[in-house]
């Protein structure tokens, strides 16, 4: 990192021209883009964003007053987040999913993508969400550093990045040297330069965060840091860190030694931490697994008064504020419940603070129109974000959702003068919230169709209507118009039996019957009036589902343990097709006339069925890594098996196992979804990823080639399903988004 402010452009933006590095062919470019008064206006004009240099458009972030503007600035730094390659696309998904309203979403460009964006539900509420990037973040603390504010970011590794919030973007280089994952984390300033302390591996490292560089050698840490906190004692800059031996330590960061004996009387591991001034005096406010809080003189390194207690589980997190002159701690704990105590007395301040309905992991405060604030998140169930006024001890507005199991962090930060809050999930998703948001008019994105990750679709006919089904982690199917993107009634039969793994769609005497595989009960319910037909269960979860015609007569085939159940829906009677271990997918089509499946299992095996006798067709083979995703088609007349194992794709003879084509690679991580469809009359793949990504395969060539660049999403990709009528409805997450293709010059 260099001494001097850090570059808002992104770290693979285009050059900077000469002059003022727009496009002068562009009439919107012509104008002056530093000047504030335009900011309203050029913030919301796509020649300008396209064609602007992003030194020239993030410039006038801090100038955006209209819904729309501060709309787009999201919609911007998000998409610029990913690199100036598919920033136009980037722009027109973003732009649906902030609601912008008017003809401001960014349209396609011939370099851009192979796709555009019809409609997204985003589920969050308000437009409250300012950046999310997916980049393992699981720790975050904020802090400012030559006038700007920053987050320190810990991810699953031993990786520690610092992002500036203004865009939120990556600068200067990874703080490498820890060996494990990062504990804990705080920033403050050493001998006048901005420094981070961050724990893991038994160690306390100071870092400078004007080079990046660690300061001297590591400050050995027999506790185990999990929580620290920076003070200042006797105007000496201090860390203080609580640890799994039960000990509280004070080390000067200055000469980087441990200062006296670690602090004793918890009983259990000590898990949060945070410095006040109390009478003139600096105090540490510890909390443990022991259920306590405690209070220390930090000068006279003694425990003030008895043990603070209230909480009937662990208090794993804790930060300070004054509130009316006061000085108080805020507290989360695993019993679901945010305290405030009074520092000076000591005592519990009015009723717990009750909301959350999952343990509370983190909090932090922070000042919202002049009120002090507290912000807290949470595990699942709740796995939200709340913030609450710590004068009335009242929640202010509506909790943030989260579609992650857990909100494992969260900071405070200012950026141009409003509050946000920075969190990071389970999932390893980064999301900065803008606190003052009061807009809530500006949405217009369909209304919200999940709140939690999406794990299932299927598409069907109903009379001339098109509907889709929807399932995932919220123990519910949402039917949908994918035309829309709005409900088309109630919730399909109320609430399921658990997260809904598997959803398909059939005609059973004429009427349309939805197929639903909840934990381990299967359901056949009649579309229209959610009436419940028949129900099994089974001694394992299911784990996909398929539909098919044999003689005539639909059948459905569901995957449960190391069987394939084919169902008759009409009797219930079904027929067990055996396998070597759990089957984990099914597709369906035709080999040679005969209705077939084809099916994948946990040990990577692949097997051909004859649906009519029940048989193998062709012996089973096997792939070297885990199955993700499977699909039989017909390309020039031919069928062809695509399968997603890993993160390659290959296309095989579905006859004989026999591979077409070398193995296709492109995506990072493993392959999530994967269907086919045409463009145009050219037929392709396309598949979505863990990466994030959706990649689209022209089959026509002998090896498939990519159809445009990779686009990316928020959301690791679930599913992938056509429309009768040629779009693309993907899922990512909670969210739901509808392409419309651009076929190939």
């Amino acid at each position: 990192m260099q001494h001097s402010a850090p570059s808002p452009a992104s770290p693979d933006a285009p050059a900077r021209p000469a002059g003022d590095g727009a496009d002068p062919t562009t009439p919107t470019a012509q104008q002056t883009p530093a000047a504030p008064e335009n900011a309203d206006t050029l913030l919301t004009d796509p020649a300008f964003l396209l064609n602007a240099h992003p030194d020239d458009v993030t410039a006038l972030f801090a100038h955006a007053r209209s819904s729309p503007a501060r709309a787009m600035v999201r919609a911007y730094s998000t998409a610029l987040h990913h690199g100036s390659a598919t920033l136009p696309w980037l722009l027109d998904l973003h732009t649906h999913r902030t609601g912008i309203p008017g003809p401001t979403s960014v349209p396609a460009t011939d370099n851009t993508a192979t796709w555009r964006t019809t409609w997204t539900s985003d589920p969050r509420p308000g437009d409250r969400l300012v950046h999310e990037t997916n980049d393992g973040t699981l720790t975050v603390v904020t802090g400012v550093v030559e006038g700007r504010p920053v987050t320190i970011n810990g991810s699953y590794g031993d990786t520690v990045l610092i992002w500036d919030l203004t865009p939120y973007r990556q600068i200067g280089k990874p703080l490498i040297g820890h060996s494990g994952q990062l504990h804990t984390a705080a920033m403050g300033v050493v001998d006048s330069r901005p420094v981070a302390v961050t724990g893991s591996d038994s160690m306390v490292r100071v870092w400078d965060l004007f080079t990046g560089e660690q300061i001297g050698e590591p400050m050995a840490d027999s506790s185990d840091a999990q929580a620290v906190s920076l003070g200042v004692l006797e105007g000496r800059p201090i860390a203080v860190i609580g640890g799994r031996d039960h000990t509280v330590q004070v080390w000067d960061l200055t000469t980087r030694r441990q200062l006296g004996e670690p602090l004793t009387g918890h009983t259990s591991d000590v898990v949060a931490v945070a410095t006040a001034v109390v009478d003139g005096r600096p105090v540490a406010v510890t909390g443990s697994w022991d259920h306590t809080v405690r209070v220390w003189d930090l000068t006279t390194r003694q425990q003030i008064g008895e043990p603070m207690t209230g909480h009937t589980d662990s208090v794993c997190a804790m930060a300070t504020a004054v509130v009316d002159g006061r000085p108080v701690a805020v507290t989360a704990s695993w019993d679901n419940t945010v305290r405030v105590w009074d520092l000076t007395t000591r005592q519990q301040i009015g009723e717990p603070m009750t909301g959350h309905t999952g343990w509370v992991k983190t909090v932090a405060t922070a000042v919202l129109d002049s009120r002090p604030v507290a912000v807290t998140g949470a595990c699942h169930p709740d796995a939200t974000v709340r913030v609450w006024d710590l004068t009335t001890r009242q929640q202010i507005g509506k909790p943030y959702t989260s579609y992650s199991v857990s909100v494992e962090a969260v900071a405070a930060a200012e950026v141009d003068g409003r509050p946000v809050a920075v969190t990071a999930e389970s999932g390893g998703t980064a999301r900065v919230w803008d606190l003052d948001e009061v807009h809530t008019g500006l949405r217009f994105t369909p209304d919200a169709l999940h709140s939690r990750t999406i794990r299932t679709a299927a598409v069907t006919a109903v009379g001339e209507r098109t509907l889709m089904l929807t399932g995932g982690e919220e123990q519910k199917v949402t039917v949908w118009d994918p035309a829309t993107g709005r409900t088309a009634g109630d919730d399909l039969g109320g609430p399921c039996p658990g997260p809904v793994r598997a959803i398909t769609t059939l005609l059973v005497d004429g009427q349309p019957v939805a197929v639903t595989g909840s934990a381990r009960t299967l359901q056949m319910r009649q579309l229209t009036t959610g009436e419940l037909l028949r129900e099994e269960s089974a001694n394992r979860d299911y784990l996909a589902l398929a539909t098919h015609t044999i003689k005539g007569k639909p059948v459905v085939l569901a995957a449960v343990h190391t069987w394939l159940r084919v169902i008759d829906p009409e009797t219930g009677r079904a027929r067990r097709l055996p396998h070597p271990a759990t089957v984990t997918a099914v597709t369906t089509g035709h080999l040679d006339g005969r209705p077939v499946a084809i099916t994948t299992t946990a040990q990577h095996t692949i097997h051909t069925w004859d649906l009519t006798t029940k048989k193998p067709l062709t012996p089973a083979y096997t792939r070297p890594t885990a199955v993700g995703a499977l699909h039989l088609t017909t390309v020039d007349d031919q069928p062809v098996l695509l399968t997603g194992f890993g993160r390659w794709l290959r296309l095989t003879d579905p006859r004989t196992g026999a591979h077409t084509t070398p193995l296709i690679s492109g995506h990072t991580r493993p392959i999530t979804a994967l269907s086919t469809m045409t463009m145009g009359d050219t037929p392709i793949a396309v598949t979505g990823s863990a990466d994030t990504t959706l990649r689209t395969w022209n089959l026509t060539t002998p090896t498939p080639t990519p159809l445009g660049p990779p686009l990316p999403f928020p959301h690791p990709i679930t599913t992938l399903t056509p429309t009768p009528d040629g779009d693309l409805i993907v899922t990512h997450g909670p969210e739901t988004t509808r392409l419309t293709p651009r076929p190939p010059a």
